[in-house]
């Protein structure tokens, strides 16, 4: 069963899915079933009482399952301070009440709470603990000594190879966003797997124990032998797919846990002055299969390794240790790392969602305190101290190659995240069972075990059951039940199903989200029907904010109830806030509009699309002096509501000029592109003044800096009917970024309409030279030789 695991959790995409850890988890209740049972008839435990790895493993899932328990608001506000000035500022001390609800029937904000800032999360993690955990004990209880290591190196020697051979088919179809060639991914993918580093980590798993085989078969037939030619070749393939990968981790972790088993290992095998000599001839043989398989992007990716070029994750880890100290004790929770850096992120960074400190001993930290973060480092040290202890009290080197592998994934968890997919989890933790079973053989005689002890451990086992078997089947469920709710297109199918999946997973903050969402849409679908009826296509273009006013059927106020609800799980998502606010009219008892936008300010203060919701509110209760304010800051962060906005204003009694100084930065391009969506009329007086506006603050800044900003500025004056000027600065930035083709395009077209045709030729000329499958330039060139010839005679005449 554990070689079962082992072999085939790559490959539904790592087991990342909670169909996939459904039937895993059902795998590790059967295999520690089997344990129990035989530790109670044989009554032995293999030191297992005294395995450093075991009690590290039940501290981490015991810390984790408290994050979760609710306790006195007095006692987290010192273990978890932060976490409880979230509570008392971003929920409100009376809920909020719609129509007909009763004030007692609505449960009121508690005074116990989690340590934890994301609980559900935390679960999740905590049952994901406890099976690892379970999956351990009952593997020492059944692997015994460790005999059956030689058929978990041949399992993995033959796993290794199908998932390079996968891998490198994929690479070389070029279908490498497309996962067996039929499942999309949002980027790209290498193998079953939807990110290249967890291919990696997978494979060096797989790596270790092959090498460990080759010298086995090296040290027991020689070098020559088929067996150890063969194995040598699938290591080559699969460092070569590791490479490919463009994993760059990957590739210097598996090289220096090489070069530490060549140091650790060559005075204890025979034959160890060829040991380094072999270590080379994997290289070559490496380098041979990547110069036949690779190619440049591959190549020029891992030259950014020794050219210093390579990703510099410094400013990633410093915002990162910015939790360690606002979350020193009890961390942020298991999992709460994604909310909690996007809480506390500085607003240049944007709303991107970072799903990972890229350093899992750093994440460890920030999520579980110092506490966890200590045990992750002694069951690292733990698990590696077994691995050695094994192979120095043996001299196997099938224990060399455990050592290879974990070795491995601890070096390269220092800059990627892996150790969390769950097939690199369950891989890992079946090598370490097998290294701390042989480790040990070398302990002494260990004394009978107490009469209470097996019983005391059962039930250890079963309270793990139970916390790693009920978190995973009401994910099972509820997800089962999301999934029902996507394919669904009928509203009513849809809300049923998201119903459904909460009550399995009643803290799901994202299903309230859809709920609320979708009673949201419901009404401004049936409001804007309305809207149609009485003022026909010109509803079309009001915006959604403006239809929240009437809510004949009552979605309104299921969508307050969701985003209440949604509210009271997490806090720190802007979102039920700013749904909260915009649809306050409907509620009987709430606090001001200004608090609850102030909220989804406070935790998204570094996302554009929570200010431009924000400005949206304001602007529907006519409060335009804060509407412009929140639109500022949207714009600042970025551009991309520029053209909603300006939608706003042209519906707005606000001037433009109060617009351009109260809502617009200090930059004459985004003034420029927001002429666009302010004047639908060429025609109009103020349209010529803006323009004039942007060409003369362009001016004021003539040090511009991009090929864009040149274009707008001649624009600006063309449309001021400045045109010589336009001339003079289309030609100031032709002379400033010579190889830009919509800037020469430009000039070369404003040069013909002054009758330059002489001077725009050599422009056409260039273009056509340097873009000679755009035919409509070699055109253009050869009309304005035509008419710089013609213009030369008539003047020649004169």
């Amino acid at each position: 069963m554990l070689i079962g695991l082992f072999v085939l959790t790559p490959w539904p995409f790592g087991s990342a899915s909670p169909a996939s850890q459904f039937v895993v988890m059902l795998a590790i209740l059967a295999l520690a079933g089997w344990g129990a049972y035989v530790f109670w008839t044989t009554r032995q435990e293999f030191g297992l009482y005294r395995d450093p790895l075991a009690w590290c493993l039940l501290g981490l899932t015991a810390w984790t399952w408290c994050q979760t328990v609710p306790l006195p608001a007095s006692w987290v506000a010192v273990l978890n301070p932060q976490a409880a000035e979230w509570h008392a500022t971003l929920r409100p001390a009376q809920p909020e009440l719609t129509v007909g609800e009763i004030p007692e029937h609505v449960p009121r904000r508690s005074a116990w709470l989690p340590l934890s800032i994301a609980p559900l999360e935390t679960q999740r993690l905590g049952a994901q603990l406890a099976g690892i955990t379970l999956l351990y004990l009952g593997g020492r209880l059944l692997v015994g000594r460790g005999c059956h290591l030689r058929h978990l190196t041949w399992a993995a020697c033959g796993t290794g190879l199908l998932l390079s051979l996968t891998g490198i088919i994929q690479y070389l179809s070029g279908e490498q966003e497309r996962i067996y060639g039929h499942f999309a991914t949002d980027g790209p993918s290498f193998g079953p797997f939807v990110n290249k580093n967890h291919f990696a980590f997978q494979i060096e798993l797989m790596f270790g124990l092959s090498f460990g085989l080759w010298l086995a078969e090296w040290r027991r037939h020689g070098w020559r032998s088929p067996v150890a030619v063969g194995v040598f070749f699938f290591l080559g393939l699969m460092l070569s797919a590791v490479v490919l990968s463009q994993s760059r981790g990957g590739v210097l972790a598996l090289s220096a846990s090489l070069l530490l088993s060549a140091l650790l290992g060559a005075s204890r095998l025979p034959h160890h002055r060829t040991l380094w000599g072999g270590v080379i001839l994997l290289m070559i043989a490496s380098a041979a299969w990547l110069l036949w398989l690779g190619n440049e992007a591959v190549l020029t990716r891992l030259a950014t390794l020794w050219r210093g070029e390579a990703d510099n994750r410094t400013s990633l880890w410093q915002n990162a240790w910015r939790l360690v100290a606002l979350f020193p004790l009890s961390g942020t929770g298991g999992g709460g790392y994604t909310i909690a850096e996007l809480v506390t992120r500085p607003r240049h960074l944007g709303p991107i969602l970072s799903t990972t400190a890229h350093n899992e001993y750093l994440e460890a930290w920030i999520e579980g305190g110092i506490l966890r973060g200590v045990a992750t480092l002694l069951l690292v040290f733990f698990t590696l101290r077994h691995a050695l202890r094994a192979y120095r009290s043996e001299g196997e080197a099938l224990s060399l190659g455990c050592f290879v592998s974990l070795t491995a994934v601890a070096l390269h968890s220092i800059v990627d995240a892996g150790i969390h997919v769950p097939s690199v989890a369950l891989g890992a933790t079946i090598l370490a069972t097998f290294a701390a079973s042989r480790a040990s053989n070398a302990q002494p005689a260990q004394p009978p075990i107490k009469r209470w002890s097996p019983c005391c451990f059962l039930v250890l086992m079963g309270i793990l059951a139970l916390a790693v078997g009920l978190p995973l089947h009401w994910d099972y469920r509820a997800d089962k039940w999301q999934q029902r709710a996507a394919a669904t297109l009928s509203f009513d199918e849809a809300t049923h199903c998201l119903e459904q999946a909460l009550r399995w997973r009643p803290r799901d903050f994202e299903s309230w989200e859809q709920l609320a969402a979708l009673h949201l849409q419901r009404g401004i679908d049936i409001s804007r029907i309305g809207h149609w009826v009485v003022a026909g296509p010109a509803a079309a273009l009001l915006p959604a904010d403006l239809m929240t006013l009437s809510d004949s059927a009552g979605h309104f106020q299921a969508a307050l109830r969701a985003s209440r609800a949604a509210c009271d799980a997490q806090p720190l998502w802007p979102g039920p806030h700013l749904r909260i606010a915009a649809l306050l009219r409907h509620a009987q008892q709430a606090e001001n509009i200004t608090v609850y936008l102030t909220r989804a300010q406070t935790v998204g203060h570094a996302d554009p699309d929570v200010w431009f919701a924000c400005g949206q509110v304001w602007a529907a209760s006519a409060n335009w002096t804060a509407a412009l304010h929140c639109w500022k800051e949207s714009l600042v962060r970025s551009p991309r509501h520029l053209p909603s906005i300006c939608r706003w204003i042209a519906m707005s009694p606000v001037p433009l000029d109060h617009f351009r100084q109260h809502a617009l930065p200090d930059d004459p391009l985004l003034w420029y592109q927001a002429a666009k969506y302010l004047f639908l009329r060429t025609d109009s007086p103020q349209r010529q003044q803006w323009y004039s506006l942007v060409a003369e603050r362009f001016a004021q800044n003539p040090s511009t800096t991009e090929p864009l900003a040149f274009r707008a500025w001649a624009d600006a004056l063309i449309q001021c009917s400045r045109y010589l000027q336009s001339l003079e600065v289309l030609q100031h930035g032709v002379q400033q970024f010579p190889h830009d083709r919509l800037l020469r395009e430009m000039f070369a077209i404003q040069l013909e309409l002054e009758d330059r045709f002489a001077e725009a030729r050599i422009h056409w000329e260039w273009l056509a030279e340097h873009y000679p499958d755009h035919g409509p330039y070699a055109r253009r060139a050869a009309a304005a030789r035509r008419a710089a010839t013609l213009q030369q005679v008539i003047g020649s005449q004169r």
